[in-house]
């Protein structure tokens, strides 16, 4: 029998944050409504037979898989999810971060009798650095924008899979994977997701907390992910640019300046090579909307 939402979480290296996720998830649900959800988490070959058993003993309504695809990350892991998935909507979640307490209340109204195709909530965040945490910001007005003015570019610029539900339905019927590479997997699915629903919506109610640390991949400034984010803007440009909708376009050039800090030579080779081969470096649109609008 089918659920209405399927839970998926792809873990690496992260069981207590793990732990405090699951934990968030099912202690405020009832054994009724523990029934509609299903709860996969797709282990990144950080687990032994041991441990991994361990957290299948502890967690029996949660169903562990491990990802033996021969491509690592969260991406290939989340991938593996959605080809178990029997839930009507999705619901994405990463191993370091929680859901809110009233969480199940907040979307139960949503799972039945729902015809959108994508709700957007508005995430909360903490920083484990002590500083304000910022990560969460861009999301919360996207979400705002879209209650207050109607403002669809939510649609292209909600990059991350969490704080909103999907239905299933959309991508299976639209074949959408995430991308399996090291950094920004998330960014074309997103992108997919939010173009190809029929119907959206925004609600300003917290489900989910992101957690901001020094050690995330988002915080992360090596030169292969760096490099991997590049690659996956310019992709995310060119669906924009075959969609019509250029505008939402986003330059790398911030990213390219942080590989010329790291390491110049690569930097500036990129930077060559992608003027020579065509690539537009510059988004007038995106320098307008978000450079001066800081500065400004």
């Amino acid at each position: 029998m089918n659920k209405l939402l399927s839970i998926i979480i792809p873990h690496f290296n992260c069981e207590v944050g793990l732990a405090k996720l699951l934990d968030s998830i099912l202690c405020s649900l009832s054994e009724h409504q523990l029934e509609m959800i299903e709860i996969i988490v797709v282990d990144d070959n950080s687990l032994d037979e041991n441990t991994f058993k361990s957290w299948k003993d502890n967690y029996p309504s949660v169903v562990f898989l491990s990802n033996n695809s021969g491509v690592r990350g969260a991406g290939a892991a989340r991938n593996i999810g959605l080809k178990h998935v029997t839930g009507d909507y999705l619901l994405f979640a990463d191993a370091d971060d929680f859901l809110a307490d009233d969480w199940f209340s907040i979307i139960s109204e949503h799972l039945i009798n729902n015809s959108y195709d994508v709700i957007y909530f508005s995430p909360a965040c903490i920083s484990l650095s002590g500083r304000k945490p910022t990560r969460h910001l861009r999301y919360v007005k996207l979400v705002h924008n879209f209650i207050e003015n109607n403002d669809a570019s939510i649609r292209y610029r909600f990059h991350v899979p969490w704080s909103k539900l999907i239905s299933t339905k959309l991508v299976k019927d639209n074949g959408i994977l995430f991308d399996e590479v090291i950094a920004s997997n998330d960014v074309s699915f997103s992108l997919q997701v939010g173009s190809a629903a029929n119907s959206i919506d925004c609600k300003a109610n917290q489900i989910y907390v992101v957690t901001e640390g020094e050690g995330s991949l988002t915080t992360s400034k090596s030169i292969d992910k760096l490099l991997s984010r590049v690659h996956v803007l310019l992709k995310y440009n060119a669906s924009l640019s075959s969609m019509g909708e250029s505008q939402y376009c986003i330059s790398p050039l911030p990213l390219i300046y942080e590989i010329i800090k790291i390491n110049p030579t690569t930097g500036l080779s990129l930077f060559y090579n992608l003027v020579k081969s065509g690539n537009r470096v510059l988004h007038l649109n995106y320098f307008k909307r978000y450079v001066l609008s800081k500065v400004f």
